[in-house]
């Protein structure tokens, strides 16, 4: 289960950086600057649009976007959808914001991720059989209940920002820019339940009384016991909080300034709860006493099997750590 204290007093302290908060890297070019597999991407994707809108919440599902304009409207983002790929390119020569008043956001769309499996039930014990010296036979105690899954942890892609400038109506050298970059980890998912522990078989029955014409010779055997029950499965323990975005922002000396006041929200995630523990099963019923007759008593019934002990929950996940942010310069960005 989610610590929801822990949580609501973790975001009250989750407050975004200011990208003018890292300092910058100088490099001669991109090349210099990006790694191979990325300047591969960047290079092998074709598709160049002229104008990439974003109004309202614009998804945006791939993993390389390449724009001679990536037009903002008043309190737009952009979405992306992308949460499984290890890099999210954007690249353009202008990112441009109708004014300086309205809210600019670039954000990774919601996760939420599944709770782990059940851990299987376990088997119900066997029932006792026959007897030995006219007791009926116990019963075997019910199989332990398997172990909840693991809670899943969800990695981000690192996203590259790849820009020349960034624009404000007809001013085309603002001095800052109001874009916030919401890239929190994901919240990991919730330990599975322990699955539920089997019932104990029940015990047999006693044999019956054996007597003479004139006396008793044995009087009727016991009952088996039940068997006990099964303990549950453990709880599985909740997945770890992906780690925040981490973000690279590539731009001329100028982009760099003006990306400076962009805020970054790249906090880890929250761990996942953990997981319950599987109910234990329930005892087996003894077995009936072995009938009597004219000359001797029935057997006793046998004994209830026991109950078994709780079984342990599983364990919070932890929280991710903070996603990393650089930022580089570059005299002249060339992409297409």
């Amino acid at each position: 289960m989610r610590r929801y204290q822990f949580l609501i007093t973790s975001a009250l302290f989750a407050l975004p950086a200011q990208a003018q908060d890292e300092v910058p890297l100088a490099k001669a070019s991109i090349d210099a600057a990006l790694p191979l597999e990325v300047r591969l991407l960047l290079a092998g994707n074709n598709n160049v649009q002229s104008l990439f809108a974003v109004n309202g919440s614009e998804p945006f599902a791939g993993t390389v976007l390449k724009a001679n304009v990536i037009s903002f409207s008043p309190n737009s983002e952009l979405v992306l959808q992308n949460t499984t790929a290890p890099y999210i390119i954007i690249a353009a020569r202008d990112v441009k914001f109708p004014d300086a008043t309205s809210g600019y956001r670039i954000r990774f769309a919601d996760v939420d991720l599944p709770t782990a499996a059940k851990g299987a039930d376990g088997a119900r014990g066997a029932d006792g059989q026959g007897e030995v010296n006219f007791l009926g036979g116990s019963a075997s105690a019910g199989a332990i209940g398997q172990i909840g899954g693991t809670g899943e942890t969800r990695v981000l892609p690192h996203v590259y920002l790849v820009v020349d400038h960034f624009s404000i109506g007809s001013n085309a050298n603002p001095r800052l820019i109001n874009l916030s970059l919401k890239l929190r980890g994901v919240a990991g998912g919730d330990g599975g339940s322990g699955g539920i522990g089997g019932d104990g078989g029940n015990g047999a029955v006693g044999h019956e009384a054996s007597q003479s014409a004139f006396r008793c010779i044995q009087r009727g055997g016991n009952g088996g016991r039940g068997g006990d029950g099964g303990i549950g499965g453990t709880g599985g323990s909740g997945g770890q909080g992906g780690n925040g975005g981490s973000l690279t922002f590539l731009s001329t000396k100028k982009g760099v300034g003006q990306f400076g006041y962009a805020s970054i929200l790249n906090q880890g995630g929250f761990g996942g709860g953990y997981g319950r523990s599987g109910r234990g099963g329930i005892a087996g019923n003894g077995g009936s006493g072995g009938s009597g007759n004219f000359h001797c008593h029935g057997g006793d019934g046998g004994s209830v099997g026991a109950l078994p002990a709780l079984a342990a929950t599983g364990l919070d996940g932890e929280q991710g750590t903070k996603g990393k942010v650089m930022l580089i310069s570059v005299p002249v960005v060339r992409m297409f």
